[in-house]
């Protein structure tokens, strides 16, 4: 799992690191202008993870050709890995993570995982939607093998705000998601962006495998963790009312808000850290910022 190390100038809260990690077929240039708002305003280091065959953390050929497929366990000890290799002081730091969409999956996995190398303090669901991969996502991965294994080399000329307007117009992909695929465009590569679909298809399918409301059951019994999770508002996949139901029970239960918080932002869709950064940097600082 690849990183980006980075840390604000004048860190005063040298106890703390924050780490982030992005959705399905991104990468961490999708969340890097969020975290930086983050650590500036806390004054802590982030680090920015790929997650496995996404971005630069991409598998060995050898690896490759003998593997049985990547589940997100697999993901959770590459993320120990990256951890230990990149954080030398990792058992004197409290660690913050903080998942959008697929990524929040990963942090919650290695939180609920047995003998990870630091169990973080605090875990942050940024639109990480319970329940089985979404239809929209499921759209888009199918879009974006059509573009791989197509001979459509006329879009390697193409710009990637040209090519989010072209996935918007001729495969009707909404325009925050077209821009979310184009983000990890790259015509250098044979095939045409930085992630590995072998691998993502391989995620999705262990995505279907995982009860994520069984995970977040073993998530509320363990109270050295505070879990805080946001929905973005204007995303239609969190119409399932039991969905709502589990979060608000939650909440009711557990009034120590380090222990549990749930926040909504009405105007943003699934890109939570995008549609509305303010209100979600106001989220973050409600919880870890001392008035």
């Amino acid at each position: 799992m690849s990183d980006d190390n980075s840390k604000p100038p004048d860190s005063s809260s040298e106890g703390k690191i924050a780490v982030f990690l992005h959705g399905m077929l991104g990468n961490k240039r999708n969340v890097k202008s969020f975290a930086a708002k983050v650590c500036s305003s806390l004054g802590i280091r982030g680090l920015l993870m790929d997650v496995r065959g996404h971005g630069d953390s991409q598998l060995p050929e050898s690896v490759r050709r003998t593997s049985k497929g990547s589940t997100f366990l697999d993901c959770v000890w590459d993320m120990d890995k990256t951890l230990l290799a990149e954080v030398p002081n990792l058992d004197d730091l409290e660690v913050i993570l903080m998942g959008h969409s697929m990524g929040g999956r990963v942090a919650m996995m290695y939180s609920v995982t047995d003998n990870v190398s630091k169990k973080p303090s605090h875990v942050w669901l940024l639109d990480t939607v319970p329940g089985k991969l979404s239809a929209s996502v499921q759209n888009v991965m199918g879009v974006a093998q059509k573009l791989v294994a197509g001979n459509d080399n006329f879009i390697l000329g193409m710009t990637r705000n040209e090519l989010a307007s072209f996935l918007v117009k001729d495969h009707n992909i909404e325009l925050g998601t077209a821009h979310w695929l184009a983000a990890s465009f790259d015509p250098s590569l044979p095939r045409k962006f930085k992630f590995d679909l072998n691998v993502a298809f391989d995620l999705a399918e262990d995505f279907q495998n995982i009860d994520f409301t069984a995970c977040l059951e073993q998530a509320r019994q363990d109270q050295q963790v505070g879990w805080h999770v946001v929905r973005g508002g204007a995303n239609t996949a969190w119409e399932d009312s039991s969905t709502l139901d589990f979060f608000q029970t939650w909440e009711k239960q557990e009034p120590n808000r380090m222990k549990f918080s749930f926040h909504t932002l009405p105007n943003a869709g699934h890109w939570v850290h995008i549609d509305d950064p303010k209100g979600l940097l106001d989220a973050v600082e409600s919880i870890h910022k001392s008035p």
